[in-house]
């Protein structure tokens, strides 16, 4: 692969122009990706000059040190190819998942009736200097730990379209709970840090299903611990079905490789995306 690569070094009053220094340098008729690989101005003038500049902007939301503005201001963008977001990349092997436990016609029949959904996803221990779970950090380049597990919420809730409905248990220590509302049940929705130095902050920890039948209650579970998760099927009064998947977060270069890649809208994206603002919202909203 041969490249070139230009940096620029801007100050002063040419930085509110940056836009058009930057043009000239664009190959015409080649695609253009926009990547900041850090919290975005989104409120800066030049940042949205930048932007509008590209076919395909990229971002890592759980860089986004205020989430709940981030997810609603990407809500918002617009672009001929979409967003890209390294968080939902890193979201797909818990889709991948996820998905298999419902492949077998016999577990598939308890996907309309899921009652309950819990989340946990992993923050800093206690004594590494922050506060375990705390998504309302407000300091510049401090980002919040919760955007992949409302991003996972997000996914599926407007796969099986859920609603919300109220909140149980409004957001305090980066933990909160609601009830959404299903075509066929009312789902209990717990999102809850777990601190933890095996794997990096905001990575999920655990996935639970569960879901009503005709013959009881099922659970479908996938546990994470470093590497390494298992996933196990309490269903129709059988003992738990257990296998270990090998789970290594990907690089940031592999994540970023995968989005150059994808030239198209995702709207599963663009939907959760929509649905994990509303429902951080709706915790916030309670809380305040």
């Amino acid at each position: 692969m041969c490249y070139e690569e230009v940096i620029l070094t801007v100050r002063g009053e040419a930085a509110d122009h940056l836009s058009g220094i930057v043009a000239p340098l664009l190959i015409h008729d080649l695609p253009t990706h926009v990547w900041w690989p850090s919290d975005p101005p989104f409120n800066d003038p030049v940042f949205d000059q930048l932007v509008e500049m590209g076919d395909r902007v990229l971002f890592d939301s759980a860089d986004f040190a205020d989430l709940l503005g981030g997810l609603r201001r990407l809500g918002s963008l617009r672009h001929a190819s979409g967003i890209g977001d390294l968080t939902w990349e890193r979201l797909a092997w818990w889709q991948e998942l996820t998905a298999q436990f419902f492949d077998a016609p016999r577990f598939r029949r308890y996907l309309p009736n899921l009652s309950r959904l819990l989340i946990r996803y992993a923050v800093p221990l206690p004594d590494a200097g922050m506060l375990p779970g705390d998504p309302n950090a407000s300091e510049p380049g401090v980002p919040s730990p919760m955007a992949q597990a409302l991003l996972y919420a997000g996914w599926i809730a407007t796969r099986l379209g859920w609603r919300r409905y109220r909140t149980l248990q409004p957001l305090q220590d980066g933990a909160f709970q609601l009830t959404l509302e299903g075509r066929h049940e009312m789902i209990e929705l717990a999102i809850r840090p777990e601190p933890t130095a095996a794997v990096r902050t905001g990575e999920l920890l655990s996935v639970r299903l569960r879901s009503l039948g005709e013959t009881g209650a099922a659970e479908f579970i996938i546990d994470r611990t470093g590497d390494v998760a298992v996933v196990a099927t309490n269903a129709d009064g059988m003992t738990a079905l257990l296998r270990r998947v090998a789970m290594e977060t990907p690089r940031e270069a592999e994540l970023l490789s995968a989005q150059l890649t994808d030239d198209v809208v995702d709207p599963i994206y663009e939907n959760a995306l929509r649905a994990a603002a509303i429902i951080l919202a709706s915790a916030r909203e309670s809380a305040g």
